[in-house]
């Protein structure tokens, strides 16, 4: 559990790992940071990104926010899976608050 990242707003990152075009069975990373625990949020991850129809396959480095997916077909829709992992987030509103706050009081 990271209760530090309660101060960060979580965001996602999308890359292709398959080089050239999409085939039928290519691979991208999702990377999403801010998760606070390794059971529950990531966990909330995994079920909303198994529910996404393009997605055949998901596999997660248990603590690193990273999820290594498996799509079918050429359309990827990168905006529905980070729309989807994001209403996950719990507390989304407070985050942000608490993370304008943050940086506030944080000092470089």
């Amino acid at each position: 559990m990271n209760l530090n990242n309660i101060f960060i707003e979580p965001q996602v990152t999308i890359q292709s790992l398959d080089t050239g075009n999409y085939d039928a069975q290519s691979t991208i990373l999702v990377n999403v940071t801010g998760l606070v625990c390794e059971n529950i949020c990531e966990n909330r991850v995994l079920t909303t990104l198994n529910k996404i129809d393009s997605i055949n396959n998901v596999k997660h480095k248990k603590g690193s926010g990273d999820f290594f997916i498996q799509i079918s077909g050429s359309t990827i829709n990168y905006e529905q899976i980070k729309s989807s992992i994001l209403s996950q987030v719990i507390a989304m509103p407070v985050r942000k608050v608490l993370g304008q706050l943050w940086t506030l009081f944080v000092i470089d």
